[in-house]
């Protein structure tokens, strides 16, 4: 069964799944044919992320699975930004301001 059969039936959320589900199958393959020696490269296996990373990572695929996109908005802004504070007074922060 192709994972495309019906998508246009399905619930955004579900498209979004099926999308990246489709998109980790294809990767395999390609890594299934690529050659024993390529797949010891960089190009051919997976980095190891750090724990923190992979923990909140988790946290974010978790609160996406029970359907808590809110959650794994907040997680995932608290893991690309952290929870430090801007400077008061600071609107906008950009490549200009700081030359």
């Amino acid at each position: 069964m192709d994972l495309l059969d019906g998508f246009e039936e399905l619930c955004k959320e579900d498209r979004i799944w099926v999308f990246f589900k489709r998109l980790l199958n294809e990767w395999k393959q390609e890594v299934d044919r690529m050659p024993e020696l390529e797949k010891q490269t960089a190009k051919g296996k997976a980095t190891v992320l750090p724990d923190d990373i992979r923990e909140a990572l988790l946290v974010i695929v978790e609160c996406c699975m029970k359907r808590d996109y809110l959650a794994a908005v907040e997680q995932h802004i608290k893991l690309s930004i952290g929870n430090a504070p801007w400077p008061t007074g600071v609107t906008m922060v950009g490549m200009h301001d700081k030359l």
